[in-house]
């Protein structure tokens, strides 16, 4: 008989017949080895703990199929001088522990979906709060049950405010405060100086330094369209050096040179820039 407290006695009377009638030479009570061993296997079966009819029936088989392999396994070692005998064994015994392992994962998915039914029967069988009744017109305040009571209950109302406070709140609305500078602008009220426009560095005629020029000249000999676009531009603007790397573009004294300077190279550079004729 099994032992099972999670099973019935009858279903546990059941599966115990029937691992007996799949392993009967286990139950020899002449040989005391033997009970021994059927004994072993009643505990395993025990130890996976059953709770249902399906369970206990899949326990059954997955031990029964691990004697079965036991059993081949000993008569492999009995007639190891055999090779034939020992092959044929030694499959036999791979095929039930086989059989015994899927047996197993089978038990494992039924006691996970039969945890599973009994979680979602205690959540749904959970005693729950009944809902409040609504007030009638007889009696609106029915009782402390009311939505609007509980509402009352958990967020009070607020205390009044006190004559001082109402004062200094009607004061400040009358004379409010000047918004802080820094937030309403930031540069508001300042004075800020008009820069000149840049002027030549040397004079009106002829600003640019004679190396300076030449520098320049040489350079719009190599880089004649970034010359001319920072002739027209007046410097070094995005759009005069777009496109140019900027290691490719000049030095302060030659951007000056090129803006500012007169000189035959420069002349040329006007005429493509089509600002003298």
């Amino acid at each position: 008989m099994l032992n099972c407290p999670d099973l019935d006695p009858a279903i546990a009377n059941a599966a115990y017949m029937e691992f007996r009638a799949s392993a009967g030479w286990l139950f020899d009570e002449t040989s005391e080895e033997m009970f021994a061993r059927g004994r072993y296997a009643l505990a395993a079966i025990e130890d996976l703990r059953p709770a249902t009819a399906l369970e206990a029936r899949v326990a059954a088989q997955a031990i029964a199929s691990d004697v079965h392999a036991a059993d081949c396994l000993r008569l492999a070692a009995e007639h190891r001088d055999d090779l034939a005998k020992v092959t044929r064994c030694r499959a036999q015994a791979n095929a039930m522990t086989r059989q015994m392992d899927r047996a197993l994962r089978t038990l494992t998915t039924l006691r996970k979906e039969r945890g599973a039914r009994e979680a979602w029967k205690v959540a749904f069988e959970m005693p729950r709060e009944p809902w409040p009744k609504r007030a009638s017109a007889a009696d609106p305040a029915s009782g402390p049950a009311s939505w609007a009571g509980r509402a009352s209950a958990a967020d009070p109302l607020p205390e009044p405010a006190s004559l001082a406070d109402q004062l200094a709140e009607q004061a400040s609305a009358a004379n409010p405060l000047p918004e802080p500078a820094s937030l309403a602008d930031p540069l508001a009220g300042r004075a800020f100086p008009a820069y000149p426009a840049p002027v030549p560095a040397f004079g009106a005629s002829d600003p640019v330094l004679p190396a300076a020029l030449t520098k320049a000249e040489q350079f719009a000999a190599r880089n004649p369209l970034l010359a001319s676009r920072i002739r027209a531009a007046g410097g070094l603007t995005r759009k005069a050096i777009a496109g140019f790397r900027p290691s490719s573009l000049p030095d302060d004294a030659t951007v000056e040179a090129l803006v500012y300077g007169a000189g035959p190279v420069v002349a040329t550079m006007d005429r493509a820039n089509g600002t003298v004729e």
